[in-house]
C-alpha cells in the first residue's frame, strides 16, 4: 500500500526507483502497488494492518 505524495507518481516509477537503488534486492521488491488516499490508522497512530490485510483479501477476491 501507498500512500502518494505527488499525484504524478506511477507504479512504474516506484518499480524503476527500487531497481536502480542499492538499498533492497531485486527479489524482495514489491509485486504489486496499491495506491490509497491514507493507510487506516488506530486512536494512538499505529497503522492498522488487519484493515490493509483486509482490503487486499478483498481487491483479490474481486478481481
Amino acid at each position: 500500500f501507498v500512500v502518494k505524495k505527488n499525484s504524478n507518481i506511477t507504479e512504474q516509477d516506484l518499480d524503476e526507483y527500487i531497481l536502480n537503488g542499492d538499498s533492497l534486492a531485486r527479489y524482495k521488491r514489491p509485486r504489486k502497488y496499491i495506491f490509497c488516499e491514507a493507510l487506516p490508522r488506530n486512536a494512538s497512530g499505529k497503522i492498522q494492518k488487519f484493515v490493509l490485510r483486509k482490503q487486499l483479501e478483498e481487491l483479490f477476491t474481486q478481481g
